[in-house]
């Protein structure tokens, strides 16, 4: 739900998300989290198929949930002068 807005200050996010029932929660994370939002960085010495093995195991029935929203920023505004 928008009361989760992140704009707000904590103490006001925290009463928000206490006062969410189950259902409203669950509905809010099947709606804006899911593996088309994932991003996963490796970083070192890694072999990748030992890694894409472990994912796929771990991962695997995961559904694709929501693309996530990309913000549409408008320009900034020149600087005078």
């Amino acid at each position: 739900p928008e009361k989760l807005a992140l704009r707000r200050p904590g103490a006001e996010r925290i009463a928000i998300a206490e006062s969410l029932s189950r259902e409203e929660l669950v509905r809010h994370y099947s709606e804006r989290y899911g593996a088309a939002s994932l991003r996963l960085v490796l970083v070192g010495d890694v072999e990748a198929g030992r890694i894409l093995d472990g994912l796929e195991a771990r991962f695997g029935s995961w559904r694709e949930g929501p693309a996530p929203e990309i913000p549409d920023f408008a320009p900034p505004a020149a600087a005078p002068g």
